[in-house]
């Protein structure tokens, strides 16, 4: 029988950039013991009745107080719900609402080509 996973003292981080959001290592960690997570080809899927969160790694340069990974929290459904009770329970905090990605130009993509939004496949697939 596995063990029942603890939740940390130290609050994961969230954080807003270019309009995305991300969350660290740290908050990954902090849901599993509040939510069934399963393993992903690129990241982790939290299992809720009322939504459907994906969290994506990517590689960028850390972000203020991020621990371990950073990754690109994908949503759907009753998501704003989910997260409150994230920060209603310490799981998560807010730690920074960026324009871009720090020491990057303001143009600079918030994503890599891996990316699924609009604008960011038209920017990698080299459409106008």
């Amino acid at each position: 029988m596995r063990p029942e996973p603890k939740v940390s003292p130290r609050p994961g981080s969230i954080y807003k950039v270019c309009g995305r959001f991300y969350v660290d290592s740290q908050a990954v960690q902090n849901l599993t013991a509040r939510h069934e997570v399963v393993p992903t080809a690129g990241g982790w899927r939290v299992l809720d009745a009322q939504s459907s969160l994906e969290f994506v790694r990517v590689d960028r340069a850390p972000l203020p107080g991020q621990h371990g990974a950073l990754y690109q929290l994908r949503a759907e459904g009753q998501a704003p719900k989910q997260a409150q009770s994230w920060f209603d329970d310490r799981l998560v905090v807010p730690r920074a609402d960026l324009e871009t990605w720090p020491g990057e130009p303001a143009s600079s993509c918030a994503c890599d080509h891996a990316c699924a939004c609009a604008p960011c496949r038209q920017k990698h697939e080299g459409k106008p």
